[in-house]
């Protein structure tokens, strides 16, 4: 075998529940799954070394290790076609994860992008500093959370709301994207929110409202309604930019373009279930796949 008996840090999955002990608990700490196999022989190495980090977190987070030919109904359920597969779960969700044995120090570097700790009190810290307006004593903060944690995920969005206030729109944008493939559900919807800010654009809505009457084919005027009214009145926003790419000549036009991302931020607010962005993404994607 390549686990270790179960202790209060690492837990054997078994028979157990799943929900309980995984998505449950992953709403009061981060679940690390380790998905493996006996006849794995990358499993064998990675093993013990996501045990003694584990051991090493000290309850900060909690190893579930699953034998996939025991549990092939949670395999599947999550897609696992390569092992080892190791998913990190918070708030129900999985939040990060990476297939195949890392070296002890990348998978240190791994969990320190979603398990709380120091960092997170000094993200507080610069938020809170953010907020009154001292940028100086948040890059401070920020500056120390990445010298122990360079991936954190909030960190780097914070650093990039500091960058949006400092006017560095460039390096706020390219921090952003760097982002762009969390799984972290509430942070990309934190992301979206923000996104609608930074591109918000800064006519007078009543002024763009007479423009795009007085002239239907300015396409700038729509463009730029839809961004000031995306975080405020998102449907008549999604009409706009949904105009935008309608009268464009083609969706690769950069003003199209510029509308597509502005709706699908608008998309990440509201949430896929949402009965407004069910219906406009339904329109968007007629409008690029005619």
């Amino acid at each position: 075998m390549g686990t270790s008996q179960s202790s209060v840090n690492v837990i054997e999955l078994g028979e157990q529940n799943f929900e309980k002990l995984v998505l449950e608990e992953s709403h009061n700490r981060p679940v690390v799954v380790d998905f493996w196999a006996p006849w794995c022989g990358p499993c064998q190495a990675l093993g013990p070394t996501m045990e003694k980090l584990a051991e090493e977190g000290q309850g900060s987070w909690l190893l579930v290790k699953i034998n996939v030919d025991d549990r092939q109904d949670i395999g599947m359920r999550y897609s696992v076609q390569g092992i080892p597969a190791v998913k990190a779960f918070k708030n129900g969700h999985v939040c990060d994860e990476f297939v195949g044995a890392m070296p002890e120090g990348q998978i240190a570097m791994w969990l320190d992008g979603f398990v709380d700790g120091p960092a997170d009190d000094l993200i507080k810290q610069a938020e809170a500093h953010l907020k009154s307006g001292d940028t100086q004593a948040a890059r401070a903060s920020l500056d120390e959370v990445f010298s122990h944690k360079p991936r954190h995920q909030r960190g780097t969005f914070v650093l990039a709301k500091l960058e949006f206030a400092e006017e560095k729109l460039e390096e706020a944008e390219r921090h952003l994207n760097s982002l762009a493939h969390i799984e972290d559900e509430a942070l990309q919807q934190e992301i979206a929110a923000f996104k609608l800010v930074m591109h918000a654009g800064g006519g007078d809505v009543a002024s763009l409202r007479k423009q795009t009457q007085d002239n239907p084919d300015d396409l700038q005027a729509y463009l730029s309604l839809g961004q000031a009214l995306a975080g405020t009145q998102p449907e008549e926003a999604l009409r706009a930019l949904l105009t935008v790419i309608e009268k464009s000549p083609s969706a690769s036009e950069p003003l199209a373009e510029a509308a597509r991302k502005s709706m699908v931020e608008i998309f990440q607010v509201l949430g896929m279930q949402h009965e407004i962005t069910a219906t406009y993404r339904s329109l968007l994607a007629q409008q690029l796949y005619k």
